[in-house]
Order: structure tokens, then sequence, then C-alpha cells
């Protein structure tokens, strides 16, 4: 009984906040966007392929990845899509 005792008494310290994988291209323009989500869509390129030649962004070299990350790390327009 001990140990459920303690469980409910520090619940919080066992939680997790919610987490998101995401990966994504930054260009400058929303027709270029359009451009290469049409491209996505139609399957003629591979994203990380995509994200490397022309994402604009720090996480280009990646492949646009962006790994795992919590509600308040990112962007908030972004995370607000992200967490959607």
């Amino acid at each position: 009984m001990e140990l459920l005792e303690h469980y409910n008494e520090n619940k919080e310290s066992f939680l997790e906040p919610e987490q998101i994988y995401a990966r994504h291209i930054l260009v400058e323009t929303e027709e270029e966007a359009n451009i290469l989500l049409l491209q996505l869509k139609e399957g003629l390129t591979d994203f990380a392929e995509l994200a490397k030649e022309k994402s604009i962004g720090p996480s280009a070299p990646n492949g646009g990845d962006l790994g795992f990350f919590t509600r308040g790390q990112m962007v908030k327009e972004f995370e607000d899509a992200a967490f959607s």
C-alpha cells in the first residue's frame, strides 16, 4: 500500500507531457509551399530529400527532422498546427 499511496500523492512527477514528432520544410512564400506540397501529394519526391533540397530552415540538412517536442518549445503557430 505504501507504493500506491506514494504514487497517488506524487502523480505529477510520474506523468510526461504530451509530445509529438514532426518534420517540416521552411520556404519563403506560400506559392513555393504549395508547389512542394503538390509534388509530395503526387508522390513525385521524398519528404526528407525535398527538405534537404528546398528548405531554408536549420533542420534542412536533417531532412526537416525536428524530432520530438512538447508544447511550449516551438513557435506558437507551428505548434498549434502540429498538435491539432
